[in-house]
């Protein structure tokens, strides 16, 4: 299951130029060239796909690097050549909270990322559970913990503040691991490094980021836009004390692997995908 899953994420690598070399071909002017973050989201959408006439292909570029950026620059080459048979799908993030535009032929997910829409379905959360005991309850408190890191990203993005919290404004600082739970006084030390990891011409404070939690109404927000599907998966991982089965990527592709079709055909991304496949004759969905 998992397994098989894997699979079908091998691909060439160098995707422009890849893309650009099929495009040359009979059958390549044909296809709907799809271009996704990573492989956990080739995998994801691949299982919907029609394979005969779309390909799927990640973001990576001649070093190996992925990610939202690289997708999007893809696509604006690509597109920019005259060919509208290619398009992107990457991870929402905060654009629903102003400072991002989103570029033509681009299209985002319903909730935050990729993680968050297996885990607002409710058919992952049933097939989860009978695998892992505790999985909703766990899951539901992770997500309040990385809830207040989401405001902390949100604001960040808005403002475009410079801290990287891949690297610096980590849970994993404020995380007893011998208690497997946040330390006592977490939010503040969470909000400090915050704050000492954001451009220091920005001048946040405390008081800063809490006018900014409650003018943008984020308390009211559901988890599902608010928190980062890594930060879920971590801190789920943590609160599992590190098991195994438990781990980010081990979950990630299990769930992936149960998720249904009806629900993926449920969402906006599927519907105005496919119409846009169908504005140009091509087929993308099976």
């Amino acid at each position: 299951m998992v397994g098989s899953i894997r699979g079908a994420v091998e691909q060439p690598k160098y995707t422009l130029s890849s893309i650009l070399q099929g495009l040359h071909s009979p059958r390549g002017i044909k296809t709907l060239w799809l271009v996704v973050e990573d492989n956990e989201d080739k995998a994801f959408y691949e299982k919907f796909s029609n394979l005969n006439t779309s390909r799927i292909k990640t973001s990576e570029d001649e070093n190996g690097y992925k990610g939202c950026e690289k997708l999007e620059s893809i696509v604006r080459e690509i597109r920019g050549k005259g060919y509208t048979n290619i398009i992107g799908i990457r991870d929402a993030d905060y654009i629903r909270y102003g400072g991002e535009l989103i570029p033509s032929g681009i299209f985002v997910t319903d909730q935050r990322d990729l993680e968050m829409t297996l885990l607002y379905s409710q058919s992952v959360k049933d097939c989860m559970s009978s695998e892992i005991a505790g999985f909703v309850s766990d899951i539901e408190r992770s997500m309040q913990i990385c809830r207040f890191a989401g405001y902390a990203r949100i604001m960040n993005s808005v403002h475009d503040l410079g801290c990287n919290f891949k690297r610096k404004a980590k849970i994993s600082k404020v995380w007893d691991g011998n208690n497997h739970t946040v330390l006592p006084d977490w939010q503040e030390r969470y909000l400090d490094n915050f704050i000492a990891q954001s451009k220091p011409e920005c001048s946040i404070t405390r008081e800063a980021f809490y006018t900014f939690v409650e003018s943008h109404s984020l308390e009211e927000e559901s988890d599902y836009y608010v928190c980062q599907g890594h930060d879920v998966m971590r801190v789920f991982h943590y609160i599992k004390r590190n098991a195994p089965s438990c781990q980010p990527l081990t979950l990630v592709m299990k769930m992936i692997d149960v998720y249904p079709y009806d629900d993926f055909k449920k969402t906006s991304l599927y519907q105005l995908t496919l119409d846009y496949s169908k504005s140009i004759g091509a087929e993308l969905w099976i």
